[in-house]
């Protein structure tokens, strides 16, 4: 990573606490709990969603951005790889290696392709790095599942999820800014801290959901999706890619298969997966805000990080009801973790969150 000038990705490993050994039994149980079978499953076909505008995809520009030394899911199968087709060929022969790539893509985002296909590629290759060390000697770290997903399909949805910023974004936007939003990190940070200053008696709300993208029913996105006009286009291939109880294949071992599928949660780095998430959750999220906006308050979101602001006495219940629309979806509010800050109010007494 130094040698290619990726000093970024390089220090965050250097960095961090490195991977747990998934050879240990206590481990894997670990991951298995963090597993949640199925909760709800999706339709067997998509005959009672709507009707579908069938998307066309066109993968160069994509393929031509993605990242060096990436994550490889369990074929082993390299971003390098599709890199070097986008390479100006002289050979015809060569020179069609992308049309025919988009035309497979297209039908896999389609959902034309057999159900055995995609039960394959919706396979991972699991990582546990630590998120925190273990207590002593006897004990465990506490591990973060990581489900790495093969880098063909994360550019075909990568490609999807560039093709749907600007629907994505008019859909979300402004309660929720983790996508299709330009500059919406600074949009949420500024527009909180200003709120804050000009209403010194108001309160700020941290909003904790427990494993977020591990957590979130599969059969949500998809009905949340099929919900949205703009959006339900993307209905097939997330369906086809969420429905079957894909394997999963623990790294370091060989890849030996795990003891456990995967069935609920989203994949990491993949872009139709937050766009996904987002989606999922925006009517609850939506409704936080409707609660608060009355008395000048918002909500406002940062894919699972939310913040809510407002009165403190018009806050705390929207919280906590907040928390009870979650559970529909999978999602449990950790009301310890939030967190509550104010320039002015007294939370020490009355606040039912840790103030800050």
């Amino acid at each position: 990573l130094i040698r290619d000038g990726e000093l970024g990705r390089a220090a965050r490993l250097l960095h961090s606490s490195g991977p747990a050994d998934l050879t240990d039994d206590r481990i894997v149980e670990q991951l298995r709990a963090k597993h949640l079978e199925r909760k709800a499953r999706l339709p067997p076909d998509l005959g009672n969603m709507a009707e579908f505008t069938r998307v066309e995809v066109q993968l160069a520009a994509t393929l031509r951005e993605l990242p060096r030394h990436a994550g490889t899911g369990a074929s082993g199968f390299r971003n390098e790889y599709l890199i070097a087709l986008t390479e100006e060929f002289a050979d015809e022969r060569a020179r069609s290696a992308i049309p025919l790539l988009d035309r497979f893509a297209t039908a896999y985002a389609n959902a034309e392709l057999p159900a055995w296909f995609y039960f394959v590629a919706a396979t991972t290759k699991l990582m546990a790095p630590i998120k925190s060390p273990a207590e002593n000697a006897e004990s465990v770290p506490d591990v973060r599942p990581i489900g790495i997903g093969e880098v063909l399909c994360r550019a075909i949805h990568g490609s999807l999820a560039a093709a749907f910023r600007e629907p994505l974004g008019e859909h979300l936007w402004p309660q929720q800014v983790a996508v299709g939003i330009e500059g919406g990190i600074s949009k949420l940070v500024y527009g909180l801290r200003l709120a804050g200053e000009a209403n010194p008696d108001w309160v700020t709300v941290k909003i904790d959901v427990r494993n977020a993208h591990n957590e979130i029913m599969r059969a949500a996105v998809v009905d949340r999706l099929n919900a949205a006009p703009t959006l339900r286009a993307l209905v097939p291939v997330v369906w086809a890619t969420c429905s079957p109880d894909s394997p999963i294949y623990l790294a370091g071992t060989d890849l030996a298969t795990a003891p456990f599928t995967s069935e609920e949660r989203e994949r990491q780095g993949d872009a139709l997966a937050s766009a996904g998430f987002c989606v999922a959750i925006h009517p609850e999220v939506q409704a936080l805000d409707a609660e608060l906006l009355p008395s000048g308050g918002a909500a406002r979101f940062l894919m699972d990080d939310g913040y809510a602001i407002g009165p403190p006495e018009k806050v705390f219940p929207a919280i906590l009801r907040f928390a009870e629309r979650l559970s529909a979806l999978g999602l449990e509010l950790q009301l310890q973790k939030c967190t509550c800050y104010s320039r002015g109010a007294d939370l020490r007494h009355g606040s039912p969150l840790r103030p800050r």
